[in-house]
């Protein structure tokens, strides 16, 4: 299985975002120009804030179509590791289908 999603950034960026299952279940992160370099702290915030919600709604797709949790490794610039988040699937076993 292969999921997809590209998204477009404030700034003229884009960033897609790939899962292949039996890749190590690692999600690929590909920018578009390659590296985003945006000069102010303000259009930077604003520019994260998005990739973030973009990046955690396609963990959050890969985890409900796997039906395997996920975590998101948080690194800064040099690679150290900041915080773990974790993205259970959103699914309801067991439970009836509600009218």
């Amino acid at each position: 299985m292969i999921l997809t999603h590209t998204a477009k950034l404030p700034h003229g960026y884009s960033v897609s975002f790939t899962f292949r299952e039996g890749s190590g279940e690692k999600i690929a992160v590909e920018w578009k120009p390659e590296h985003p370099d945006i000069g102010s702290h303000r259009a930077w915030r604003k520019f994260w804030r998005r990739y973030e919600v973009e990046r955690d709604a396609f963990v959050q797709s890969v985890a409900d179509r796997t039906r395997m949790g996920c975590k998101i490794n948080h690194r800064d610039e040099d690679g150290t590791l900041l915080r773990v988040d974790y993205i259970d699937p959103d699914i309801d076993e067991g439970r009836p289908d509600e009218p």
